[in-house]
């Protein structure tokens, strides 16, 4: 969607101001950048603009983006953008970094009652284990299946498979494709995990030497046909929520701004979907970064060897997450 908006703005600027939108132009790409930029917009946001552009020109134009149409003309584009940004004073805003502490602030002060409210807690539990940002995990990007509970030598852990559509980047396809969150590392983000299926689904099955044991049994808040994968996180609001919805990144914000304010902590406003990729990154300065990398699935210098792909990976891993 956002792609398309970026599209139909690029096309509406240039329609009014009577320059040719195909073929690719630097005049028509540079001109649409300078008034963005005197609009008061940060060219921060110009590498993600040209991405979308040139969606737009491969994909609905079905042309050729400007590093092929005109090589030389690239090279002039990206110089225009690098001296845009010289002028670009604004201040650099971040989203605050969400603390483990935070998130056990919050769990001490939710009543058993408040379904939505650990949904949301769960949500962001899951993303800071993960170091990840918030839009991976909720807004239809993970399954119930995603998420697996074994067992191992050295105790229980979940397993949170980074599932997409679109094939791994090269520099990712050696590296292990899940987080892990284990009873021994991280005993709370764990316990938060374990309570949430058992509420919302009813129980947890426990893949062990081949076998699966389910705990739990009893019928969760989301009624749901288990022959099918469903949402990990399926919209809350009201008990026996269609399986074709699922809980929203701006409702999960809303609702952790909420819970924030609640235990007090200072500026709600400020926390966002990355704040738990940063929270997570920060509670974790002192575990080794190369395992830091493939717990979040991160790039760049995240390419990994064999050794950290291979089984012999989670008793290392356990100890940390």
């Amino acid at each position: 969607m956002k792609y398309l908006k970026q599209g139909i703005d690029f096309v509406a600027f240039c329609d009014a101001r009577g320059l040719p939108v195909e073929p690719v132009s630097y005049t028509a790409l540079m001109s649409y950048f300078v008034d963005y930029f005197l609009r008061g917009n940060t060219t921060r946001t110009f590498p993600t603009i040209a991405t979308r552009l040139k969606w737009l020109y491969e994909q609905v134009f079905g042309s050729s983006w400007l590093s092929a149409a005109d090589p030389r003309g690239y090279r002039d584009f990206l110089q225009a953008r690098r001296a845009l940004a010289k002028l670009d004073d604004s201040t650099v805003t971040k989203a605050r970094p969400l603390y483990s502490r935070i998130l056990r602030m919050i769990f001490d002060d939710l009543a058993s009652t408040e379904h939505e409210e650990f949904q949301v807690l769960a949500c962001w539990t899951l993303a800071h284990a993960a170091i990840q940002r918030l839009g991976e995990v909720v807004d239809g990007k993970a399954k119930l299946s995603h998420l697996r509970c074994y067992s191992s030598p050295q105790g229980l852990f979940f397993a949170f498979v980074y599932g997409r559509l679109n094939k791994p980047k090269t520099y990712k396809v050696g590296q292990a494709p899940f987080a892990m969150i284990s009873e021994r590392g991280n005993a709370f983000a764990f316990g938060v995990l374990m309570a949430y299926l058992r509420m919302a689904f009813g129980g947890c099955d426990i893949f062990e030497g081949g076998e699966i044991r389910r705990i739990g049994g009893y019928k969760g808040e989301y009624t749901f046909d288990r022959r099918s994968d469903v949402w990990l996180f399926p919209r809350l609001a009201g008990t026996g929520s269609s399986s074709t919805a699922y809980l929203r990144k701006d409702r999960a914000v809303k609702v952790l701004r909420r819970l924030l304010a609640r235990v007090q902590i200072p500026y709600p406003e400020e926390y966002s979907g990355h704040s738990a990729r940063r929270g997570g990154y920060v509670d974790r300065l002192h575990v080794p970064i190369q395992y830091v990398q493939i717990q979040g699935h991160w790039a760049p210098n995240s390419a990994t060897t064999d050794r950290d792909y291979s089984v012999h990976s989670i008793p290392l891993r356990i100890r940390y997450f």
